[in-house]
């Protein structure tokens, strides 16, 4: 009786190790996906940051580079045109929710 009890201790431990290493290994693969992520998410690229990241990802020649640069500008003006058009709205938003859940 005693040998089926440390079988299944064993196999246990086994699934719970074998269970950390793949969550440590996903934790690894993931590291530098998500730290491109970050770049988009995280801290603002600026239109330089953007066109280099464009000129490594697609190998783009000089003549290229200079047809692309004049377009990220322009959207990366209208994005910030948007953001600057809701921030208001967004910060009085918060700050109301944060008054009514102070007021619970």
């Amino acid at each position: 009786m005693t040998k089926f009890k440390n079988i299944k201790s064993n196999g246990k431990g086994l699934i719970l190790t074998i269970a950390s290493l793949l969550i440590i290994a996903t934790g690894l693969i993931m590291q530098p996906i998500l730290a491109e992520a970050r770049g988009r998410f995280g801290q603002q690229r600026t239109p330089d940051d953007m066109v280099q990241h464009l000129i490594e990802r697609l190998d783009l020649t000089p003549e290229q580079t200079d047809e692309i640069k004049p377009i990220i500008q322009e959207s990366f003006e209208k994005r910030q045109e948007v953001r600057d058009k809701y921030s208001e709205e967004r910060n009085q938003t918060r700050n109301a929710m944060r008054d009514e859940m102070h007021a619970i």
